[in-house]
């Protein structure tokens, strides 16, 4: 993940060495709803290295090549640096229902 470690945010990872990330999923067709998550916990460290490479490349591979350098503008601000997470827990959860 990509943050300043001089957010609330950062500054609880930097001072507890841990961190928690979400991802979630929603889709809904109008009549059928379906979510999923996952959530990884574990030891956090921050990498000196620039963060643009390292989002550029997932960015590129996520959302195509030639639209990487667009998502580019917005996912990395001044001061952000690369968090790693190595998870020790993980759990995830997959729920879908109709709306009729």
């Amino acid at each position: 993940m990509v943050t300043d470690p001089a957010s609330l945010h950062g500054r609880l990872m930097v001072k507890r060495g841990r961190a928690t990330i979400t991802v979630q999923y929603e889709a809904c067709d109008g009549r059928n709803v379906h979510q999923w998550y996952v959530m990884a916990e574990g030891a956090v460290s921050f990498l000196d290295d620039p963060p643009e490479p390292h989002v550029r490349r997932i960015l590129a591979k996520d959302r195509g090549e030639e639209n990487a350098d667009d998502w580019m503008r917005g996912a990395v601000a001044d001061g952000h640096r690369l968090a790693i997470l190595e998870p020790d827990r993980i759990a995830g959860h997959e729920w879908s229902a109709s709306l009729d």
